[in-house]
């Protein structure tokens, strides 16, 4: 292992048992700040919150693609900026509010406590109480099932026609056949590999003092989240590769005939592995 790799993982433990307190460690600080160039750190920071003090996401997962499943766990450590305290954080899983994929979370717990979240389509609801400045620590584990696409669907023209569906459901305008509802092909899997977007539970964009609980629409975005920060391993097929938004801290095999790569990144929405 090179001495840069080493560094990055040894970074990457440093991390872990940082969000493993429930506290964010200038290590980790560090870390994710690798992942932003300085304007765009000032740009976020200036806009949101300190790195210290934005919502990070500790996930661990495995990508299925035979079974075009994904399952991990994520430990997700919150902070209450506002003066006013919590009884209550709203996550969502986007995967549930489109046809064909979802997204299912089970054993959700409080500082290492059980507790009876709520969960209706996309929203998921977990009770606790949380005093103005506090942070707390919530894990849980998460199955998705993504969608499975054709030879083809992943190409430009079927993007046409997924698309003028959205406007028009059921209707295709480059071959004027009835097409079934692919949705934005972000979380799903092909022969040409698979695409994460929102895949797994993110914490809720929060404004005014109330959290987001509005469902996507059939048309413009499908997610809506506040800026946040993620440190990730995603296991894969030996052979595939992971591309992400962040800092890559390097990819490597795990036995099994599977591989482990890991990234940090401040604001992560996805990621992309394919096959070369």
């Amino acid at each position: 292992m090179g001495g840069a790799l080493y560094y990055q993982m040894m970074m990457w433990r440093k991390a872990v048992v940082a969000l493993l307190a429930a506290a964010i460690a200038p290590e980790e600080v560090d870390l994710l700040a690798r992942s932003l160039r300085p304007e765009g750190r000032a740009e976020l920071e200036g806009n949101a919150a300190p790195l210290s003090q934005l919502a990070v996401s500790e996930v661990q997962a495995e990508l299925d693609p035979r079974g075009a499943r994904i399952e991990g766990q994520l430990r997700l450590v919150v902070r209450n900026r506002e003066s006013a305290p919590w009884y209550e954080i709203v996550l969502r899983a986007y995967p549930n509010a489109a046809r064909g994929t979802s997204l299912r979370v089970d054993d959700v717990r409080v500082e290492g406590k059980r507790v009876a979240a709520r969960s209706h389509g996309s929203v998921i609801s977990v009770p606790l109480e949380l005093a103005p400045g506090s942070s707390v620590a919530i894990s849980l584990s998460f199955h998705g099932q993504l969608r499975r696409l054709r030879e083809g669907d992943d190409d430009p023209l079927a993007a046409a026609d997924a698309l003028l569906s959205q406007v028009a459901p059921g209707l295709s305008g480059v071959s004027g056949k009835r097409v079934s509802d692919r949705g934005y092909g972000t979380f799903a899997v092909g022969p040409q590999g698979a695409a994460l977007v929102d895949w797994y539970p993110q914490l809720a964009a929060r404004a005014h003092g109330v959290w987001d609980r509005e469902e996507p629409g059939a048309l413009g975005d499908a997610s809506h989240a506040d800026p946040s920060s993620a440190v990730v391993a995603l296991t894969v097929p030996h052979g595939w590769r992971v591309a992400a938004a962040g800092s890559a801290l390097g990819q490597h095999p795990v036995g099994g005939g599977k591989e482990t790569a890991t990234f940090a990144a401040a604001g992560i929405r996805g990621a992309l592995g394919w096959r070369p």
